[in-house]
């Protein structure tokens, strides 16, 4: 059974992370959320449905994209290839099991939906 929430956003990705780009005084007026979705033993934290229909797209594929990065960004030597990681490839790969992939994507249409109702 997935778990659908709203957390406050407070100027960090996620709660317990050490470092804050936002000035201390300038937290306070921040007021976006995060979609917050506990699946299969993880918990997925969206800013917007648009990150959440990319998570979709991605799920729905059977075969994913390569990890390889083709080409080095201007400016940048082969110590960025090494260090970027994309978001799919910080995903538990027991996500990707065909039973979990189906609940994880059922669990997704679920917040969609509850975000284009409002009720959430």
């Amino acid at each position: 059974m997935a778990r659908i929430w709203k957390e406050a956003n407070n100027g960090r990705r996620y709660n317990d992370a050490p470092s804050n780009p936002l000035p201390a005084h300038a937290r306070n007026l921040v007021t976006h959320e995060f979609i917050c979705v506990s699946v299969c033993s993880f918990t997925f934290r969206f800013e917007s449905k648009d990150e959440i229909r990319e998570h979709i797209s991605f799920f729905e594929k059977k075969t994913h994209p390569t990890s390889r990065i083709p080409n080095f960004p201007e400016g940048k030597g082969p110590f960025f290839r090494w260090h970027s990681q994309r978001w799919y490839e910080r995903l538990p790969m027991y996500l990707q099991e065909e039973a979990k992939k189906e609940r994880v994507l059922k669990a997704l249409h679920k917040a969609i939906a509850l975000l284009e109702t409002g009720k959430l």
